[in-house]
């Protein structure tokens, strides 16, 4: 009876011990173990995370080399469509240049067609004042023979105008106009080319 006592108010007090602030051995060795499993558990968790973490990293890395590789290749398609641009402007600008330089050259010439012509009428006026003049001047004997030179005159020099007329006229037919630069590469020339009939 005396020992059943004793081992009840042990237990009474290992329960009273318990209670308190004063942790037993067991109590300890309890908290000890559960403070080593919490720690495994954030452990793992910690590990993880960081290979979540590494993952997203990766996969935000793979995905900023994927774009920045895009915009390169849209960059350098850009460059490409600037660079042909460029060259096509170069190609028209030169084209209309030499078009303008022909175009100058044509009017030169033509220019001193017509001065050639004009000199070649005023040649002509002076021949028929001339011959006129001689016919008020010679007997009427020889105002056929005169009348007769006059139109052989006459005729050879027209024939030698509407010659060169024609020759001018096919020039101006088998030259290229101002147009033609931009139609051969398949584009519409300006507005201020088409409002010259060209």
């Amino acid at each position: 009876m005396r020992q059943d006592k004793v081992s009840r108010f042990c237990s009474l007090g290992v329960g009273i011990n318990a209670k308190t602030s004063r942790p037993t051995a067991s109590n300890a060795g309890f908290r000890l173990k559960t403070l080593k499993r919490h720690l495994k558990e954030k452990e793992r968790w910690g590990s993880k995370a960081a290979e979540a973490l590494q993952k997203q990293l990766r996969e935000q890395q793979q995905q900023e080399a994927a774009d920045s590789k895009l915009l390169q290749q849209q960059l350098q398609q850009k460059q490409q469509q600037q660079q042909q641009l460029l060259l096509q402007q170069k190609h028209i600008a030169k084209q209309f240049d030499n078009e303008i330089g022909d175009t100058q050259r044509a009017m030169k010439e033509l220019q001193q067609k017509c001065n050639s012509l004009e000199a070649e009428f005023l040649s002509l006026l002076q021949s028929v004042l001339q011959l006129l003049q001689q016919q008020l001047q010679q007997p009427a004997a020889v105002e056929k023979e005169l009348a007769a030179a006059f139109e052989k005159q006459m005729q050879q020099i027209k024939n030698e105008v509407i010659f060169k007329i024609q020759n001018l006229e096919t020039k101006s037919e088998n030259k290229e106009t101002l147009g033609d630069a931009w139609r051969q590469i398949g584009m519409q020339p300006p507005h201020a080319v088409t409002k010259l009939g060209v």
